[in-house]
């Protein structure tokens, strides 16, 4: 007999035209088909991925079992509807504690429809998805027999804070009530649901390992669904922690490239799990997710000035691009190119004064360290418990020379995005032979036209080695002043610890930077991060100064592609 789950967290349930999805006492569940191309995409995933002899057999389990698709009534009674028929993945739990993760800071795709990609990045721009490279899309959590279910608004978990998604991810682990904001989290079943050979974590491992060298699919929008039976870890029962990938009506074909989006937004899943592992005394402290509204008010009004200078510093970049637009279509005489050049090196200066009041206003912030200064133990062979940062140094016997070689950065990254461009880090978490060293390495690739987010290392300076390409790279120190180069191939650029920077592909050909950082966990402090949720009236009004004070009618639908190589005038320090 067909009925409606209660357990679903997120996804189109029944109402507004669309038939939501049923079960049955079978352990199967059924998933109604999408009635335009993402139904016939998702379908088509099903039906490959299932005979593709490309995907190993451990891989598999983290997909649900395909049984093919059927024709069923719908659930609202529209009539007869096609399903998939797939693995009910909660069946036979008693007490499910569910939680449905999207995967990745964009869930659009270029072969979208322009309209799509707008209502995605203002999603994503809104939601955590940006900032953290996932966002919990829904959950629900079993407490004591007493407290009972706790179900919150999808749209209350979908814009939670870093600190408040690490307070949900606690909460999820918790043997204490969910539902009372005052109550902290206690971690009691993190071990057991999270750590081990067997828990969630080690799972995401897994995975990471094998899409860090996948080019079959790209996961456009998929999410990562984690359930364990909360009413076994009460008992004291093993709950068996489940890890599956969901939703795959916006897969595209990888065509030999890497699927950085869906690996960055893992990898940061995966930190923030391996942190309540790693850390659980943190769980003692203040929940977190209580009343967003009493945030003190002079942070409030910092962000709102990150944001607006962000914001600026885009607009300015865009305005400069729409006049070498304009230069290349009118195709003026010379003397007027070198007016129109001069016009926008104004530009380029009231660009350069915004990142450095940007600087001034944030340099305290990104200089500041969360962490450590990275250290060197006396010996690379240590006992299999010593933790470096938080990383097991391997037994000796188990050392092996396949540790100190990578292949992470020999596959170009994802620049199928707004800046044309995409950072790849490889760290000690990653390739174990750099554990201990003090060391980290990167892959730049910039498309034409492509840059950077101007970010900064708290903890590493760092040593560009241009392979490829023609590039500018520039930095500014503490008191502000720019320092700035053209970089041919061969050429190499430092940058010290700590220091905002940029790098932006100035030739006619896609460029690729190679880079090495003098700490085995550098992090990355993006200007983009200072933006945080915005006024989207501010950024409306703002928007339209800009264009305004740029004397031009920018389109709507965004900013072509440009060529850098007449905008010689920025460069000339």
């Amino acid at each position: 007999m067909l009925k409606v789950p209660d357990h679903q967290v997120a996804g189109h349930q029944a109402g507004h035209g669309h038939p939501g999805p049923l079960i049955d006492d079978s352990g199967r569940f059924y998933k109604p088909l999408q009635d335009d191309d993402r139904g016939a995409i998702e379908a088509a995933f099903y039906t490959s991925f299932s005979s593709n002899t490309r995907v190993p057999d451990h891989i598999r389990r983290f997909f649900p079992v395909f049984y093919g698709t059927k024709l069923l009534e719908a659930s609202d009674g529209s009539g007869q509807w096609p399903h998939l028929v797939l693995e009910d993945v909660v069946s036979g739990l008693s007490h499910p504690s569910v939680m449905d993760v999207k995967i990745g800071s964009r869930t659009w795709y270029p072969e979208a429809s322009e309209d799509y990609i707008q209502r995605c990045f203002m999603k994503d721009r809104k939601t955590s998805s940006l900032d953290l490279g996932f966002r919990i899309s829904g959950l629900q959590l079993y407490g004591s027999e007493e407290s009972g279910l706790w179900k919150p608004d999808r749209k209350l978990v979908q814009h939670l804070s870093a600190d408040e998604v690490r307070v949900v991810l606690k909460k999820f682990v918790s043997s204490n009530s969910p539902i009372d904001p005052n109550l902290n989290p206690d971690c009691s079943f993190a071990s057991s649901v999270y750590g081990g050979s067997s828990g969630i974590l080690a799972q995401l491992l897994e995975l990471k390992s094998w899409f860090e060298d996948q080019t079959i699919y790209h996961l456009n929008s998929c999410s990562v669904l984690m359930v364990y039976d909360k009413k076994k870890e009460l008992k004291g029962e093993s709950s068996d922690a489940i890890v599956k990938l969901i939703d795959f009506a916006h897969v595209t074909e990888g065509n030999g490239i890497i699927d950085h989006n869906f690996v960055g937004g893992l990898c940061s899943l995966i930190k923030f799990i391996s942190d309540i592992l790693t850390s659980p005394d943190e769980c003692t402290t203040k929940a977190c997710l209580q009343n967003s509204d009493n945030n003190n008010e002079e942070i409030l009004t910092g962000q709102k000035i990150h944001s607006i200078i962000a914001v600026h510093v885009i607009m300015l970049f865009q305005v400069m691009g729409r006049k070498i637009i304009c230069l290349k279509r009118k195709q003026r005489a010379w003397k007027e190119m070198a007016m129109a050049t001069t016009e926008l090196s104004q530009f380029a200066q009231v660009a350069i004064k915004i990142l450095r009041l940007w600087v001034a206003f944030s340099r305290t912030t990104l200089l500041s360290c969360n962490g450590k200064k990275g250290y060197l133990p006396d010996s690379y062979y240590r006992q299999a418990s010593f933790l470096h940062q938080w990383l097991p140094c391997k037994n000796p016997n188990s050392v092996a020379a396949s540790d100190f070689k990578s292949s992470k950065l020999s596959h170009p990254g994802d620049t199928h995005n707004f800046l044309r461009s995409s950072l790849t880090l490889d760290m000690a978490a990653d390739f174990p032979g750099l554990n201990t060293l003090g060391l980290s390495i990167a892959r730049t690739d910039l498309e034409v036209d492509g840059l950077t987010v101007p970010h900064s290392h708290p903890r590493a300076s760092e040593i560009l080695f241009v392979s490829t390409g023609l590039v500018i790279a520039g930095f500014f120190d503490t008191q502000k002043k720019l320092f700035l180069r053209t970089l041919k191939p061969g050429e190499v650029f430092v940058v010290p610890q700590g220091l905002l920077h940029f790098i932006i592909n100035y030739g006619d050909e896609a460029a690729v930077i190679f880079s090495v950082l003098n700490s085995q966990n550098p992090g990355v402090a993006k200007i983009v991060d200072a933006t945080f949720e915005s006024d989207e009236e501010m950024m409306d009004k703002l928007a339209r100064k800009m264009k305004s004070a740029a004397g031009m009618e920018l389109e709507e639908d965004g900013i072509q592609n440009v060529s850098l190589t007449e905008f010689n005038h920025v460069h000339t320090q």
